[in-house]
């Protein structure tokens, strides 16, 4: 039986951006560190793939994004962890292609979804989601679907997050859980999400930044004249692509400024949770060094029924 809708959740494992360095500037050799990538496979393992293959509900497709140069060894480390679980597998990308995946075609036409509709959903490789994340976020957009049922493509992004400090010490053996200090209200990576028509032009998680989809994409959850002009440009780009999917009502509703996207969160409290792990790499000083007013110390506990992470795990393996 062909599902309605479709559901692939995408992790990017140290893949090259660029087709000549790492991650914003960093070498190719940092970005295939085997130390730095062992620490890496146990915040996958322990964090991001645990809440999801502990969840309530799966996806259809778990496809981890690999370079084709990632080490062997850290490969076939990374391919037994998820060997036991039929839905997931790992996806070699060229470096520098993922910049030219931005749509439903590029993305995921090899694999011959025959749905009527495809979910995409974003998970680093060091977050998690909620446990009902899933479940919660399929049930919403079947709501979404039956009562915009012409609606090619919907974006779907939450703000409600934790932080967890991975900086162990005698008053917290596990670090710190803090909620999200970064300030600014704009959807997060975490748990961000596109539906669209299976079409080869219909867009993906990577079409849009989450940073820039409630700002595009949404009237009540702009931000004050944040980048009037690439919003501008983003929806006629959208418009265009509505056009080539031969969806005119569409192009007309973009015109007009409806809303494309949903804040999940938004009088949904604790439905769409996700968890953003600070551990130092990654350019995270940052965010490790905000929030400590409002931090706690992390009980095992409290990780495990929320998120599915064992946090005792990732400290005694990092």
């Amino acid at each position: 039986m062909i599902k309605e809708v479709y559901h692939v959740a995408i992790t990017r494992f140290s893949i090259r951006m660029h087709s000549n360095e790492g991650f914003r500037g960093r070498s190719k050799e940092w970005l295939f560190n085997e130390v730095r990538l062992s620490q890496k496979l146990v915040l996958f393992e322990h964090v991001a793939f645990s809440s999801i293959a502990k969840g309530s509900k799966q996806p259809d497709l778990f496809l981890v994004l690999i370079d084709k140069e990632l080490p062997e060894t850290i490969r076939q480390q990374l391919e037994n962890i998820i060997e036991p679980y039929h839905w997931a597998q790992t996806f070699e990308v060229e470096p520098g292609a993922l910049a030219n995946m931005r749509d439903i075609g590029s993305l995921l036409g090899g694999f011959a979804i025959d749905s009527k509709y495809i979910l995409t959903t974003n998970l680093d490789d060091d977050d998690a989601i909620g446990t009902h994340y899933i479940q919660n976020l399929k049930s919403l957009v079947k709501q979404h679907r039956n009562e915009n049922p012409n609606q090619p493509f919907h974006w779907f992004g939450s703000i409600d997050m934790q932080e967890w400090d991975i900086l162990p010490s005698k008053e917290a053996a596990l670090g710190f859980l803090k909620p999200y200090s970064g300030g600014v209200l704009f959807s997060l990576s975490t748990g961000f999400s596109v539906l669209s028509k299976n079409h080869p032009r219909g867009p993906n998680v990577f079409t849009l930044s989450h940073s820039r989809c409630l700002d595009f994409l949404t009237l009540n959850h702009r931000r004050t004249n944040y980048d009037r002009q690439g919003r501008f440009k983003f929806r006629v780009r959208l418009a265009l692509n509505a056009l080539k999917m031969g969806r005119w009502e569409t192009v007309f509703r973009i015109l007009r400024s409806y809303d494309f996207a949903t804040r999940l969160d938004d009088g949904r409290t604790g439905q769409f949770q996700g968890l953003i792990s600070n551990h130092g790499d990654n350019l995270q000083q940052g965010r490790i060094k905000s929030g400590i007013s409002t931090r706690q110390p992390v009980r095992n506990e409290t990780l495990q029924s929320i998120f599915n992470v064992h946090a005792q795990k990732v400290i005694d393996n990092f």
